[in-house]
């Protein structure tokens, strides 16, 4: 688990370097010594499910800003 764990953080930080997935599989194979392919792959995917829960939250949180900031200008 522990190892899937760093696979996953690295593949995020790879992912927000702007590398493409299959040279992500590929370093990651390599660098833990995984034989199966799916162990890198399910890495990878979990941490685009993180960039996109990420980028929907910042989403939110500027709606919900915006939003307090027309409250406080209607009651001025």
């Amino acid at each position: 688990m522990q190892d899937f764990l760093s696979m996953e953080r690295a593949a995020y930080n790879m992912l927000r370097a702007g590398m493409d997935a299959g040279s992500i599989k590929a370093i990651l194979r390599e660098r833990y010594r995984v034989k199966n392919a799916r162990w890198c792959q399910s890495a990878i995917n979990q941490a685009k499910a993180i960039m996109t829960s990420q980028e929907d939250g910042i989403k939110y949180r500027i709606e919900q800003c915006d939003e307090k900031i027309r409250n406080t200008e209607s009651k001025m």
